[in-house]
């Protein structure tokens, strides 16, 4: 399915009533928070709703802090309310992808529960889903956990709502190449130490054997 203002207008009437006049995007600077916070603001635009783009600087790599520069220049250009939270302290020797999430739900939570905010878009889309099914598999994870990543999630007092996922990565490229976006490419997305990236690294075997991420 092609990704524009109007397929992403369609997804958003089943959720518009639980979104509030005031909601957040969750941006990283890839391709898939990029283009969902150009849709959200567009979208915010058109119902008369304000958005506030939220990043995360871990503090894990070098480059992150001339990556929180670009985007704050990118959305001041576009006149996207951009708010910066930081992952202070001590970080962890292992596991830390997964530490990393944990900390970055945790400050954007505390953040929009502070502003009264109880929506928070993720950029999620159908190609995330298809990892994420398949390392629950891998796991052992049971009927339930198998049934993946929801299109909306509660989390604390927020509603995690995942517009993409009924997109395939490929889509939202597209939609960002429409608008000579370009983006920043996380060099974990190719770290192969991460169970996740080995998994995307087969996707084309899983197409093979039918099982496509729709």
């Amino acid at each position: 399915m092609q990704l524009n203002e109007e397929t992403f207008k369609a997804v958003l009437k089943e959720y518009s009533s639980e979104i509030g006049s005031r909601f957040a995007v969750a941006v990283s600077g890839g391709a898939d928070s990029l283009a969902l916070c150009f849709l959200a603001y567009d979208w915010a635009q058109s119902t008369g709703r304000e958005m506030v783009a939220l990043t995360v600087n871990h503090h894990l790599r070098a480059e992150a802090e001339d990556e929180c520069l670009w985007l704050e220049k990118l959305f001041q250009e576009k006149g996207i309310d951009h708010r910066l939270l930081h992952w202070e302290g001590v970080k962890p020797q292992g596991n830390i992808q997964a530490h990393a999430r944990v900390a970055r739900y945790y400050l954007m939570e505390k953040w929009c529960e502070k502003h009264e905010i109880r929506t928070l878009f993720l950029g999620h889309h159908q190609d995330d889903q298809r990892e994420t099914f398949f390392l629950r598999l891998m796991r052992g994870s049971g009927v339930e956990g198998l049934c993946a990543m929801k299109p909306d999630t509660p989390l604390g007092t927020l509603i995690l709502l995942r517009p993409l996922l009924g997109f395939k990565k490929d889509a939202i490229v597209d939609y960002l190449k429409s608008k000579e976006q370009v983006w920043i490419e996380d060099p974990s997305n190719h770290n192969t130490q991460f169970e996740r990236v080995k998994v995307r690294n087969k996707s084309n075997f899983f197409d093979d054997l039918g099982l496509s991420s729709a």
